[in-house]
């Protein structure tokens, strides 16, 4: 991702080669900024409810030698830090980064023999519902979640005997561009239920 000039860059892309009016404008932090301003409105919650998840994850990148940043934030620090867009602020956004992960897939037998510690993967789940430009448009998008989230989880439970994520998953490795990526993915992924996310973070529940 940055390998390439601002003109290059995937958004700048779409902007000036695809759809001469849906792309104009785009960016990352306002394609997330509506679920952040949406889960407020539904749920109650606030700009100090993302900062958490924010202080949270800066914390944890301070004890990983490999993290892109590895200074924690405060709360104030969070809520003082300039605005990206409306609620978004400068620490509710990740950075660009660059990085690299491998892994070897190969059957049971093969991985008993290499003597290392190995994961036996029980499921796995894709699932595309909406084009990146036409999400927004989309009638049955409530700007509460990701479809795709819920539809890929759902496939990888059913594979595993998944019944209850929140009791059976001790690890759950998400991507969270976005502070409020965090929140809808806690649910997303059935670790609590619609509009709880908000509520696991304040209560700074370990997940």
């Amino acid at each position: 991702m940055r390998e390439v000039p601002p003109r290059g860059s995937l958004v700048a892309r779409h902007i000036h080669e695809t759809h001469p009016v849906i792309a104009k404008g785009r960016t990352a932090p306002g394609i997330f900024a509506p679920i952040a301003t949406r889960y407020f409105h539904e749920f109650g919650y606030n700009k100090e409810t993302l900062a958490k998840v924010a202080v949270k994850n800066h914390f944890n990148g301070a004890l990983n030698p490999k993290a892109h940043f590895r200074s924690p934030v405060t709360e104030e620090t969070v809520l003082k830090a300039p605005m990206v867009v409306e609620p978004l602020g400068l620490f509710d956004c990740c950075p660009t980064t660059d990085g690299a992960a491998a892994a070897i897939l190969t059957t049971a037998e093969n991985a008993k023999d290499m003597k290392k510690d190995y994961v036996l993967l029980k499921g796995m789940g894709l699932a595309v519902t909406y084009g990146f430009f036409s999400m927004a448009f989309q009638e049955d998008n409530d700007f509460l979640g990701f479809r795709s989230t819920r539809e890929a989880a759902a496939m990888a439970y059913r594979q595993a005997g998944i019944k209850d994520p929140r009791k059976e998953i001790h690890l759950a490795e998400v991507h969270d561009c976005f502070t409020i990526t965090e929140l809808v993915d806690y649910e997303d992924l059935g670790f609590c239920g619609r509009g709880e996310g908000g509520k696991l973070i304040t209560e700074g529940l370990q997940l």
